[in-house]
């Protein structure tokens, strides 16, 4: 559990996403000392989500390179080809998600703001 948690916070990203959902989190508790505690909770529950999105697209960027160590690896054309393909695929999904991602952190920023 102790490596688990070393290699998590190792990522600067993860501590960002760690820190902004406790921030919403103890804003969250002081909801009835005023409206400025919901207008941060959402702002940070906001932050959140375009952080999140922007992990999804990291991910991207590791699928590459370990594609690239394996294109080095002597694999059949066949399986190759295969593994591309599905490589492709999950990563229009992580761009996919990144985006609903974006979008929902954008519109709870907006909604707070306005």
């Amino acid at each position: 559990m102790k490596s688990y948690l070393q290699k998590f916070f190792k990522s600067k990203l993860n501590i960002m996403l760690v820190a902004s959902q406790t921030l919403a989190l103890l804003f969250l508790c002081f909801l009835s000392t005023g409206k400025w505690a919901y207008i941060l909770t959402l702002v940070l529950e906001g932050l959140f989500f375009i952080f999140l999105g922007c992990k999804q697209f990291a991910k991207n960027k590791e699928l590459d390179e370990a594609l690239e160590i394996q294109s080095k690896i002597k694999i059949e054309k066949i399986d190759m080809e295969k593994q591309n393909k599905r490589v492709n695929i999950t990563k229009k999904g992580n761009v996919f998600q990144a985006m609903l991602y974006f979008l929902m952190g954008l519109v709870l920023i907006v909604v707070a703001l306005f």
